[in-house]
């Protein structure tokens, strides 16, 4: 999957390839600034020490990517959280280091408002909205992935994929009321944090890359993300591709049945499959 893109609804959009450099943006650069490109204005600046955001040229599949080493990315000011108090978010990443405990990948507040990280010491990512931390879906170190995270109230969605459009594992979960309900604030702590939660709890920051991060204040089915982000159908079309390649399917047919087919089948006639 080459971009995620889609300005519908975008609440905040980041890419690795808009970001302002200390120097000139080459390789192990201090990131001074990663871009908001939603229009918003909802600029990432570094709050930790040289050398802990850079930007590297050769990422997440093979593209310019940001990487955190004990590092923080925040808004300078405080951002409403969602006032529809819906979110999808879209981000790929790459964990070089899995150890600690609810590593931060992107988010408002730690606890109270809403943040994509891993799930206690496991190794499953979670999107973290009102004291909940369920659904939560498989990842591994080392590996590039794209996460989409989806909230609206009563349903919460974790999807993984990997940079060939492959579904890698997935989880979800539906309340009988309005539990997962992400409250409509703008305080302290709604800034926007990437790379860790807002106060910097020891162990909790994200060891890794990410390419691109994709805010949306609504919650996507999936034709919305069809045609909103184009990302559903890339995804998708990839996903496809990959397993008619690697699964051919055969298809035996006994000559008689073209013989004794009826008007719409005829010797020499092709087959058409529908899926």
């Amino acid at each position: 999957l080459s971009e995620i893109t889609g300005t519908t609804n975008l609440f905040a959009l980041y890419d690795a390839s808009s970001v302002t450099c200390s120097t000139t943006c080459s390789n192990a650069d201090d990131v001074t600034q990663w871009n908001d490109l939603s229009g918003n204005d909802r600029h990432l600046i570094p709050t930790t020490a040289t050398g802990t955001v850079t930007y590297i040229t050769d990422g997440i599949n093979g593209l310019p990517s940001i990487k955190f080493a004990i590092g923080q990315l925040e808004t300078s000011a405080n951002v409403p959280t969602p006032a529809n108090q819906m979110l999808t978010v879209f981000v790929s990443f790459h964990f070089d280091d899995m150890t600690g405990e609810w590593n931060h990948l992107i988010g408002q507040g730690k606890n109270q408002y809403w943040t994509v990280r891993k799930y206690s010491t496991t190794n499953y990512l979670t999107t973290h909205v009102e004291n909940s931390n369920f659904p939560n879906a498989k990842i591994e170190s080392g590996k590039d992935y794209i996460a989409v995270a989806r909230v609206d109230g009563k349903k919460k969605r974790m999807e993984i994929y990997n940079m060939d459009g492959e579904l890698v594992s997935s989880s979800s979960d539906i309340r009988w009321a309005n539990q997962y309900v992400l409250n409509s604030v703008t305080d302290a702590d709604t800034k926007i944090t990437a790379g860790w939660c807002k106060d910097k709890s020891t162990n909790q920051h994200f060891k890794g890359q990410m390419r691109q991060i994709a805010i949306y204040d609504t919650y996507l089915s999936y034709n919305e993300a069809n045609t909103v982000g184009e990302y559903r159908f890339k995804t998708i079309s990839r996903a496809m591709d990959h397993i008619i390649k690697k699964a051919p399917i055969q298809v035996i047919v006994e000559g008689n049945d073209f013989i004794d087919g009826d008007e719409n089948y005829s010797i020499g006639k092709n087959v058409e499959l529908l899926f």
